[in-house]
């Protein structure tokens, strides 16, 4: 299998109507050659309407879509040349592994000696030889979606398009079909566009996330960006595990943006780590907004002088780290996880232990209420 040339592909304000209803608002970004760009958001986000345009089974109501240099916002889904991987498999019943895998070769006129050596060197890839004369209904789903996979990537597209393509398998199947997408994508240097509603997937596999919220690109970036430094509310709580607890803006000081969770309880984050900009007022309902790998405990009256009192509701030991779910005192809001590594099978604090909650300053996020 020859290496695969991808192609840039540039969505520019690009719109998809159903009547009044904007399934996709003026969307705008580039993908680079190569590049694995997940787009990633709930049901309704309108990711899946935007690959079905990039694919041709939808028209844009309004923008342009470019693959390399070719327009192709109107052409034919045949003539774009994009491979298509669907949670369905999408695989032929009738035919074996070796047929489905040359049916896209003979529909573009590749001579037969050409095509056997193409399928035999797709099978390797994609770890499968010995199967071409299996039927699809004998293989597992995870043979099924190779199978697909490799189909899509037979015909040497310069991009491949991935709608939910692991959907359909169990935990542990799905997580080692990651890798093994990745792996390809990698090797072949194709540029993959893949649609997916699960962030820890998009967070695994991508170079670049595009993340959708009713329609709208919210926020592109690096894996580690959107995790670490999300501009929005919306995507601090898609992304990952966050908490939030909601108080009152206070006003900035020397150190930072002053915000009360209670009479008690006062948290000031560092300015400039913040995602308030100017946009609230003194007394506004805000959230803070933090990782629970980014908290600490410390027994009562041990954690200094920044640290909440809080009392623990849960302890739960999960193998790697410890998971504890605590409620601050005073304070009215949904318990807080802490998320702390597990040093030993014992865990270091109990149900009803009074505790210190830690915060990491550095690691305090700010949004408007309004925005959730």
């Amino acid at each position: 299998m020859r290496d695969l040339k991808g192609q840039t592909v540039v969505i520019r304000d690009v719109v998809r109507r159903y009547g009044t209803y904007e399934a996709v608002s003026n969307v705008s970004f580039d993908i680079r050659a190569g590049e694995f760009m997940s787009i990633l958001g709930s049901s309704g986000s309108g990711k899946t309407t935007l690959l079905m345009m990039i694919a041709g089974f939808e028209t844009p109501s309004s923008g342009r879509m470019l693959i390399g240099e070719r327009d192709i916002t109107h052409l034919a889904p045949n003539r774009r040349e994009v491979g298509m991987v669907f949670q369905k498999y999408a695989l032929f019943p009738h035919m074996t592994v070796a047929q489905n895998l040359a049916f896209p070769l003979k529909m573009r006129g590749v001579p037969t000696t050409e095509i056997a050596a193409r399928v035999a060197d797709m099978l390797a890839l994609v770890q499968l030889t010995g199967f071409e004369k299996r039927m699809p209904n004998q293989l597992s789903g995870g043979q099924q979606q190779r199978v697909a996979v490799a189909r899509a990537l037979i015909f040497e597209p310069p991009v491949l398009l991935m709608d939910e393509p692991l959907g359909a398998l169990d935990k542990k199947l799905r997580e080692s079909m990651q890798f093994e997408i990745k792996r390809l994508q990698e090797r072949l240097g194709v540029t993959v566009i893949y649609v997916t509603h699960d962030q820890e997937e998009a967070l695994t596999m991508s170079d670049r996330v595009a993340v959708m919220e009713r329609g709208q690109l919210v926020q592109i970036g690096a894996p580690s960006e959107l995790y670490l430094a999300p501009k929005t509310a919306f995507v601090a709580d898609f992304i990952g595990k966050m908490n939030f607890l909601d108080g009152d803006y206070m006003g900035a000081e020397a150190d930072g943006a002053v915000v009360a969770l209670s009479e008690l309880n006062r948290i000031v984050a560092p300015a400039g780590l913040n995602g308030l900009n100017g946009s609230v007022a003194q007394g506004d309902r805000v959230r803070i907004a933090i990782r629970p790998e980014r908290l600490r405990l410390a027994p009562k009256g041990q954690g200094g002088s920044s640290a909440l009192a809080a009392k623990v509701e849960t302890a739960i030991f999960v193998g790697s780290y410890h998971v504890f779910i605590v409620a601050i005192d005073g304070h009215g809001g949904a318990p807080i996880q802490v998320q702390l590594p597990a040093n030993s099978a014992s865990l270091p604090f109990r149900n009803g232990d009074s505790v210190d909650l830690i915060l990491d300053r550095e690691a305090l996020k700010l949004f408007p209420a309004k925005e959730m």
